[in-house]
């Protein structure tokens, strides 16, 4: 069972790794990208998806912050088509940090 064990700890080490590095990153820079009636949007330390029939014109985007971070999550759904969900980049950081340190305690006996 060790190597399963030894297997988690470097899948949730990599998670964790990669989720501070995008937002250390998201911090300067904003990035987004939209398709047909779907677009994410990364930016100011949190992650934005939404469903809606308006069409962006920009099938992707990097640009720089000239906000703070906003710490809160809210989500507006008015139907299956029409949704919109934010994700502060450190709800699931924090997730996955507490994963990692759980995964690498030494285990009792």
């Amino acid at each position: 069972m060790q190597g399963k064990r030894s297997r988690w700890r470097w899948v949730a080490t990599a998670l964790t790794a990669g989720l501070l590095l995008l937002f250390v990153l998201n911090l300067p820079y904003y990035a987004g990208a939209s398709t047909e009636g779907f677009r994410w949007r990364m930016e100011h330390g949190r992650l934005e998806l939404q469903r809606s029939e308006v069409v962006s014109p920009k099938s992707f985007w990097v640009d720089g912050n000239t906000e703070g971070l906003r710490w809160s999550a809210r989500a507006r759904i008015h139907g299956v088509d029409d949704w919109r969900v934010i994700v502060p980049l450190w709800i699931p950081l924090l997730a996955a940090g507490a994963w990692c340190v759980s995964t690498w305690r030494p285990r009792p006996g």
